[in-house]
């Protein structure tokens, strides 16, 4: 719900925010973390599941994934598509 909610950047709504997918964080995002900004070396939630309970999460510190029970307190980072 937090990225539907999430519309306004710089006075301009956008209704497009997503969480990314394990592949966008992990092929895309973190290998440019210095260039987008604001990422802290912290784990960040994906929005690709493992099952019922668990969903993967990268590294941002080292690029590592796991898999957390979904109830985990992690980070996350609603982007638009690029």
């Amino acid at each position: 719900m937090l990225c539907y909610d999430y519309s306004v950047v710089d006075g301009v709504t956008y209704d497009d925010w997503y969480l990314p997918a394990l592949n966008e964080l992990k092929d895309y995002l973190y290998p440019q973390k210095d260039a987008v900004g604001g990422f802290s070396d912290n784990i960040y939630w994906s929005s690709s599941e493992g099952n019922a309970n668990t969903a993967a999460a990268v590294g941002f510190g080292n690029g590592a994934t796991w898999q957390y029970i979904k109830s985990a307190n992690i980070y996350v980072r609603a982007i638009r598509q690029f």
